[in-house]
């Protein structure tokens, strides 16, 4: 490493003085440095749960998360920092909020990276100036400040990927491979998404390398080139190993839960040519580079250097095929986020380019002609709006590069490229919706806290908590360990238990991905899934004001385990239609066999009479079967019923035909129950074309109040039912209870007791999965998927006692993997050490050696002058 001088420690000190003017600029005392999108919902929320975990189990390694989403596989959770150094690191402050916590780590890897960045380049020979402005451009491209208040895993890895980049600059200097190694594993540990993208741009840098140290004249052989790539590839795989405990309990999560967009695109299509513009320049969710970038394609594509040719045509591939970004998106869809990770990259070839007309190692005309046919073809590629912005971007940008020219002063290449950065640097931020401190106490996290530690000493039983109120940013929220909960927000998730909340509970969906599963106002799912207690506003029947507490109860909601005998076979019960299935599957075990069932509904269905009490900023036209309405904003209908319903759950359906994009999503509420469907371009298209409501209150329905979002609704199909709540309040009282015993059930464990009155099936509302062993009376007992999705087993008459364990499937082979390649990568360090001793030696023997003979050449010098 090249020692800084005082003109480099000036540099990195206004480097980071212009990145707390940033931040000032961002926040400007009123914002908390967090989005309100994600960051306020999973990317603080989740590693917080991580570490209250971490609190109650005293484990590094679990495996359950039982407080989210009925009970799910912790790794469905490890794309948020599962095993993230900054996660770990959080345990050892306590008395530090987990969302500050974050915000300080969020800052000091920016901070970090832009320094380690410019280290990088120092030591690869750039001057103090060219340093800084790469350093600069870097700092403030679009994705690295953007994404510390969004998606701190897009950049999280970024101080380790640098470490890495300078640690390939060690392992060619003087084959020293550790920090390499320690580099890929706390890259992998940091972001396992990211950490794809990262490795192939270590490969990349490598081999940039490996072609550099090629002489001159030096021929590139394969032979040797391969012997050099396996030697070279060891650095990779051990890390690699040495994650395993991560890495392959994740891969098993994302096979079996990961979410499913509405676009996945396609692979032939991808194959075409096109240039796409958005990948590199100017976007938080892309390289967030400047016209600069593509001057240095130009550049160093007319160098006859072939490190640099390299460089370019992998850059100039991955803008032009999308396949690339298919496939880094696990061919979900083309987004450029996967690209971040080669930022160091794109910023070292802009130093490049920099160096080079600093150094007028160039031909300006040929730089400047060969710049504009490529400008020309990228515009003709793209938006209007990308369009403008890069020709005035490359306009300002080649007008001070031609002064340059003429008056040599390498001050003047500086005004565009900061003034360009700064303004699009600024724009992207600025753009960014952040959480001001007045919306973070309206969340009422302290009171909701309180509510919530009250329940939990007063309540015996393990039942769930659930909130309807702030959805998004309640779902992952767990404000106590022994709070336990449904809802859960994440790319990853229990592909059973979505199956469950959108195809068999008869739910409203109110989001826009698959992805999050949120309170709901359901009654018949909130009894299923024991959600005992409700924050909300749109109370259903059956709840009641908690005494004293702004909370709402239901001593009717099924237990979370318990036995019962009233069957169903799964071949009847997928006969069922909503709302019937609702209602079997609340008062029955759906079981996997051949079984008489004298089940008989409650619901009726019906045709609601009503009139039109009011109707503003809204038309609808009736068309046969389909009635097309064309709502204002803030659009609104009231419909008065003939009949009030009185002690009735009312259950509405149809289908919601125009999921056009021109005016974006489409909702529906009724009574405060919301459906939403996605812009069918959007690429997590929720597919929500029927539209699904379970309307149910204590005090009678006489009106439907309906609201419309703006736009053009087409509705068909529509059916209602009603069914009174008498018919399923007694459910509770039909089953034998499973008692959990708070004490002994923590982290992967659940145990408990249940008297069981006759033969029966035990049930528990916890999605099926893998990984399970279930223990009844010390011996273990096999496990079946009952109600569809959930776990089940036959039990006995009488008392037993249950204990319940999960591993998360892969994680034993796992650690096993890793012990090895921990054993491996301690081998190397005594190999290594071993090699530099004997160098060392050999080297104090050369030096020994040296000096000899310059004595002798003294000696020899001294004696012929004495002569």
């Amino acid at each position: 490493m090249k020692k800084l001088n005082k003109k480099d420690y000036i540099n990195l000190s206004i480097l980071i003085g212009i990145f707390i003017a940033m931040f000032l600029i961002i926040t400007r005392f009123t914002y908390i440095y967090g989005s309100i999108k994600d960051w306020n919902s999973q990317h603080y929320i989740i590693p917080n749960y991580f570490r209250q975990l971490f609190y109650s189990t005293k484990e590094l390694f679990p495996s359950f998360a039982f407080n989210l989403g009925g009970g799910q596989n912790i790794f469905n959770l490890a794309y948020y920092g599962l095993f993230s150094p900054y996660v770990f690191l959080s345990y050892f402050f306590p008395f530090i909020d987990m969302m500050y916590f974050l915000i300080g780590i969020s800052i000091l890897i920016v901070i970090a990276s832009t320094i380690l960045f410019y280290l990088w380049l120092k030591n690869n020979g750039f001057d103090s100036k060219v340093c800084f402005l790469a350093s600069f451009i870097f700092l403030l491209s679009g994705p690295l400040i953007f994404h510390s208040h969004r998606h701190i895993m897009f950049i999280s890895y970024m101080p380790f990927l640098l470490m890495g980049l300078i640690g390939v600059d060690n392992y060619f200097k003087n084959n020293k491979r550790i920090l390499l190694i320690i580099s890929i594993f706390l890259i992998i540990l940091s972001s396992y998404f990211y950490s794809v993208g990262a490795l192939i741009t270590l490969f990349i840098y490598g081999n940039y390398k490996y072609l550099k140290e090629l002489k001159k004249k030096e021929k590139f052989l394969f032979k040797p080139y391969f012997k050099w790539l396996l030697k070279f590839l060891i650095n990779f795989i051990i890390p690699i190993t040495m994650t395993s405990f991560l890495l392959l309990p994740t891969a098993y999560s994302l096979l079996n839960g990961r979410t499913i967009g509405g676009k996945n695109g396609n692979a032939f299509i991808n194959l075409i040519p096109q240039i796409n513009l958005r990948f590199i320049l100017y976007g938080a969710y892309s390289l967030g580079l400047s016209s600069i970038f593509i001057v240095s394609l130009v550049d160093l594509f007319l160098t006859k250097k072939r490190e640099f040719k390299l460089l370019v045509y992998i850059m100039a591939s991955i803008i032009i095929f999308k396949i690339f970004t298919f496939l880094l998106n696990g061919t979900m869809y083309t987004d450029s986020k996967v690209l971040i990770p080669l930022l160091p990259i794109a910023c070292f070839m802009i130093a490049n380019t920099i160096s080079n007309i600093f150094k007028k190692k160039y031909d300006f005309t040929k730089l400047i002609s060969c710049s504009i046919i490529v400008i020309l073809v990228t515009v003709l590629f793209s938006s209007i709006k990308y369009a403008l912005l890069l020709v005035a971007d490359f306009s300002v940008l080649m007008l001070f590069i031609y002064y340059y020219s003429i008056k040599k002063e390498k001050d003047l290449i500086f005004i565009p490229i900061i003034m360009i950065t700064t303004i699009v640097a600024l724009l992207t931020n600025l753009n960014d919706q952040l959480i001001s401190y007045k919306d973070y106490k309206k969340l009422n996290i302290k009171e909701e806290t309180k509510i919530v530690n009250d329940i939990v000493k007063k309540d015996d039983s393990i039942y769930r908590i659930n909130n309807t109120n702030i959805t998004l940013e309640k779902s992952n929220r767990v404000y106590n360990i022994d709070e336990y909960k449904s809802s859960i927000y994440s790319s990853v998730s229990n592909n059973n238990f979505k199956d469950f909340y959108y195809n068999h509970s008869g739910n409203e969906i109110i989001n826009r991905s698959y992805g999050m599963l949120s309170g709901v106002n359901n009654v018949l799912y909130n009894m299923y899934m024991g959600n005992k207690y409700l924050f909300t506003k749109t109370v259903p029947i059956g709840y009641k004001k908690q005494e004293d507490l702004d909370i709402y109860v239901n001593d009717d909601v099924l237990p979370v385990g318990y036995a019962s005998n009233s069957l169903m076979s799964k071949k009847d019960y997928e006969k069922l239609d909503f709302p019937y299935n609702s209602e079997a599957i609340l008062k029955n075990t759906i079981v996997d066999e051949e079984i008489k069932n004298n089940f008989k509904t409650g619901i009726k269905k019906v045709k609601l009479n009503y009139i039109i009490k009011s109707n503003k900023g809204s038309n609808f036209v009736k068309n046969n079967n389909k009635i097309q309405i064309r709502a204002n904003k803030n659009a609104k209908m009231i419909l008065k019923l003939d009949k009030p319903l009185k002690n009735k759950i009312l259950f509405i359906k149809f289908k919601e035909n125009n999921n056009t994009c021109r005016f974006g999503d489409k909702t529906i509420t009724i009574n405060g129950v919301q459906n939403k469907i996605t812009c069918k371009k959007w690429k997590y298209y929720n597919n929500n074309d029927t539209f699904h409501y379970v309307i149910s209150s204590n005090e009678k329905i006489e009106e439907l109040v309906i609201n419309f979002s703006l736009g053009i609704h087409e509705i068909s199909d529509i059916e209602t039912y009603i069914m009174g709540y008498d018919n399923i309040k007694n459910t509770r009282k039909n089953v034998d209870e499973f008692k959990i015993d708070k004490t002994k059930t923590k982290g992967d464990i659940i145990e408990g007791d249940i008297n069981v009155s006759q033969d029966k099936y035990f049930n528990i509302s916890i999605p099926y999965d893998k990984g399970f062993t279930i223990y009844v009376d010390k011996e273990k007992i096999e496990y079946e998927k009952v109600d569809i999705d959930f776990i089940g087993f036959k039990i006995n008459k009488g008392a037993h006692h249950i204990k319940i364990v999960f591993e998360a499937p892969l994680l034993k082979v796992g650690m096993i993997i890793s012990t090895g390649g921990l054993v491996s990568f301690i081998s190397i360090c005594f190999i290594d050490k071993k090699k530099n001793n004997i160098n060392n030696k050999k080297n104090i023997k050369k030096n020994k050696q040296k000096q000899k003979k310059k004595k002798k050449k003294k000696e020899i010098k001294k004696g012929v002058k004495k002569k």
